[in-house]
């Protein structure tokens, strides 16, 4: 019996310790590692390089179906990948933004199921309809995001600057970040 008890404590612990490991993926390879090994993946799949700096590098390519610009995001410390955020391109009218977010925001969920959080409006004196709606994402007055929080990390959609934005933060590598962060301010202090 106590042989019984140990080996499912043992099995347990393994699917916990395999859960906690387990990262959120963009174009199916997992958001970890160094960034090097992260963009040479993405660039195994068509990917070019175009910009990098000591935050992100910048690459362009074709996500659904478009050509974006993707920015990898790294940690100061010790490089590792821990997001990825994807801009479609600008469209020059409310009405094409909005029917492209809403289609997105559709495939989103049938990903990766409920919306966690979501909001979607505008900011007094504008309002949806009043023809002022790209004057309003201009100005900071027009708020359309939505966020998946998952157990692995967070997906968010979101309006910003007549473009769509996708965001996929892995959990363990965003907190690692952070964590690199804060360890930095402590230094200098």
């Amino acid at each position: 019996m106590k042989k019984i008890k140990l080996i499912a404590l043992l099995l347990l612990v393994s699917i916990f310790c395999f859960g906690q490991s387990e990262h959120l993926k963009f174009r199916n390879i997992e958001i970890k590692g160094e960034v090097n090994r992260f963009v040479d993946q993405l660039k195994e799949i068509g990917y070019t390089v175009t910009v990098e700096s000591d935050e992100a590098t910048i690459l362009n390519g074709v996500f659904i179906g478009k050509e974006c610009r993707i920015y990898v995001l790294k940690s100061e410390k010790t490089k590792t990948v821990w997001g990825v955020g994807v801009y479609l391109p600008e469209f020059s009218s409310w009405n094409s933004l909005l029917a492209e977010y809403k289609t997105v925001k559709e495939q989103l969920i049938k990903r990766y199921g409920k919306i966690t959080e979501n909001t979607e409006t505008f900011i007094s004196p504008f309002f949806e309809g009043d023809g002022l709606e790209l004057t309003a994402i201009d100005n900071g007055k027009c708020i359309y995001v939505s966020y998946w929080e998952l157990r692995i990390g967070t997906i968010m959609l979101k309006i910003s600057n007549r473009s769509l934005l996708i965001s996929y933060y892995d959990k363990i590598n965003t907190e690692k970040a952070e964590s690199e962060k804060i360890d930095k301010v402590y230094d200098d202090l």
